[in-house]
């Protein structure tokens, strides 16, 4: 009997030192985001078809204006030369989930003479990282030049398309030294661009064919401005 009770303590004491040992297992942490602080600035909607425009009143894509140190996460080619590092305008519009781990970020960002370039920056949560970007959306105007972009978001089914529409003007009675010359020059443009892969690509530039497709976008985007 007295061996017995020996075996039982000796058995209790080695499995007290086991839950010890459990229990003072520290489980590492899970390392934080360094871009949480900066998607919390963005404000989230839920896309179909979201259009994207350019004003000099920033009419509705106004966003918060960013700290320097969340401007430092956007990527280098975005910094337009005109403006000093730390004058940098970044503002944040708008979030919204793209799949289980890549986010699309809406931005308005610096361009030739103020911040009216809107872009659209997809954010990886795999990486923690912005891996890509592409302008949606512009407007500026000088001497008689002058270029307005604007485009569709599209994501159906976890897939992200877009259309963008580019008409650009030259006004030749404000620079032509003949003032008969009131000649005004248009160029329209657009293009289907698909998002894969981590990359934006251009899948169609075919004016016509783009126009039949989506002219209900386009005439209601065109009568309503």
């Amino acid at each position: 009997m007295k061996y017995i009770f020996i075996i039982l303590l000796f058995f209790l004491l080695c499995c007290s030192h086991e839950n010890s040992k459990v229990t003072n297992e520290v489980k590492p942490k899970a390392e934080k985001s360094k871009y949480g602080h900066l998607i919390d600035k963005f404000e989230t909607i839920d896309i179909d078809t979201f259009h994207v425009y350019s004003t000099y009143d920033y009419d509705g894509f106004k966003g918060i204006e960013l700290e320097f140190d969340d401007v430092e996460l956007f990527p280098k080619e975005i910094l337009s030369e005109n403006f000093p590092e730390n004058e940098i305008e970044i503002y944040a519009c708008y979030r919204f989930n793209i799949d289980s781990s890549k986010i699309g970020l809406i931005a308005r960002t610096p361009s030739m003479y103020a911040p009216t370039s809107i872009k659209l920056f997809i954010y990886d949560k795999k990486v923690d990282s912005i891996i890509s970007f592409i302008e949606v959306s512009e407007t500026w105007g000088d001497a008689g030049e002058s270029l307005e972009k604007e485009s569709w978001i599209f994501l159906k089914k976890n897939k992200l398309k877009i259309l963008t529409k580019k008409v650009e003007r030259s006004d030749h009675s404000a620079y032509a030294e003949d003032e008969n010359d009131t000649i005004v020059e248009i160029w329209k443009s657009y293009h289907l661009i698909n998002f894969s892969n981590s990359v934006f690509d251009t899948i169609s530039d075919d004016e016509k064919y783009l126009k039949q497709i989506y002219h209900s976008l386009i005439e209601t985007a065109t009568n309503t401005k």
